[in-house]
């Protein structure tokens, strides 16, 4: 690992959610954007400012979430998306 990274418990170093006989829906991967997203926003003295590095199925699932229009990603291609959160309670 990198030295200079903080890398939070509970991570394996396999990934536990792949299956080989199950190709997960857009459905069941937005119902786990939104729970990163509701975790990430509902720590008390967090960052401002969250980076996250995912792949186009990810960001797919992050415009759907949020509700922002779809766009395409070229291999390779990156698309920065600024989220900001509102409480409502």
């Amino acid at each position: 690992m990198v030295p200079e990274w903080t890398i939070e418990e509970g991570f394996a170093e396999e990934d536990e959610l792949w299956r080989a006989d199950h190709r997960e829906e857009w459905a069941e991967h937005d119902v786990r954007t939104r729970a990163f997203l509701d975790e990430v926003f509902a720590r008390e003295g967090g960052s401002d400012v969250v980076s996250v590095t995912a792949h186009s199925g990810t960001i797919a699932s992050f415009l759907r979430v949020t509700g922002h229009r779809t766009f395409p990603l070229p291999t390779g291609g990156m698309m920065p998306i600024f989220v900001k959160a509102t409480r409502t309670t």
